[in-house]
């Protein structure tokens, strides 16, 4: 995990920094920061969310979670998230609420400063929490960096010393999936394919992620961006795997459509 905090603090230009330095910013452009930012007290209104927040954890079943937590945990800055996991360790007993609401907040805090997250995440005992969090860390990132992410991939493949359990086998390519899928920045997500193309993530129990699965995902949010990233690209292969995937999607929504444009397109 060490290797990975590093590759990710290194990326995002966290290294040498000092407390409070802006690190990532958000689709609206505001600067969120971290180390002395934590300090800061929150607002009249951050601690009633908060208060709220760890009231639903404590009382609502996971289906209700599931629906309620993404849009809660999506306003809050790094030092909300991090008031957010210290009470949710002491105010809310152990098992599944407790983990999926650390799920989306370190995936949160992966968005805004995936450094601090995965010193927070350093300091768990339980290994199989710290596995799980670490890959909902990189989620978060690569809907926002997925570049960085996939760096941060390689690293904590690498940093294992010897194969873990079971649970420790995670599929790195459905995580960047949804990271991309869920990505705030088309152009940054539509980048990183042609990354894919030439190494693609590999998956032990499904096809790999590559540029056609990479497309699929980026097609959730953002058709109209792929589409034209597709027209854009000159003939080869990686056209040819993009178009592939991005009609794999569009076919499934509008088939009428995606063959019209299909036909549109120049022939090799």
């Amino acid at each position: 995990m060490w290797i990975a905090s590093c590759v990710i603090a290194y990326q995002l230009g966290r290294r040498g920094s000092s407390p409070g330095t802006p690190v990532v910013t958000g689709d609206s452009g505001a600067v969120q920061t971290g180390g002395a930012a934590s300090g800061r007290k929150l607002t009249h209104r951050q601690r009633a969310t908060a208060d709220r927040l760890v009231e639903f954890v404590q009382t609502l079943d996971g289906d209700q979670l599931d629906r309620l937590l993404p849009e809660m945990v999506a306003g809050m800055d790094s030092r909300q998230v991090e008031n957010m996991l210290g009470r949710i360790a002491t105010e809310v007993p152990n098992g599944p609420r407790r983990r999926l609401a650390r799920l989306e907040l370190l995936e949160q805090w992966g968005r805004l400063d995936a450094g601090a997250a995965f010193d927070h995440i350093s300091g768990l005992d339980d290994p199989k929490m710290r596995h799980d969090l670490k890959w909902r860390v990189i989620e978060g990132v690569a809907s926002v960096d997925p570049r960085t992410a996939l760096a941060a991939v390689d690293a904590i493949q690498s940093d294992a010393v010897a194969p873990g359990p079971e649970w420790a086998q995670e599929e790195p390519a459905a995580i960047m999936w949804r990271g991309l899928a869920a990505s705030r920045d088309p152009e940054a997500a539509l980048n990183v394919i042609a990354d894919l193309h030439e190494a693609p993530l590999a998956s032990r129990n499904g096809p790999p992620l590559d540029a056609a699965s990479a497309i699929t995902a980026v097609f959730e949010n953002h058709p109209q961006k792929v589409i034209e990233w597709v027209e854009s690209l000159p003939p080869g292969e990686l056209r040819d795997r993009a178009t592939a995937g991005l009609m794999d999607s569009w076919s499934e929504h509008d088939p009428d459509s995606a063959q019209l444009w299909l036909a549109g397109q120049p022939i090799r």
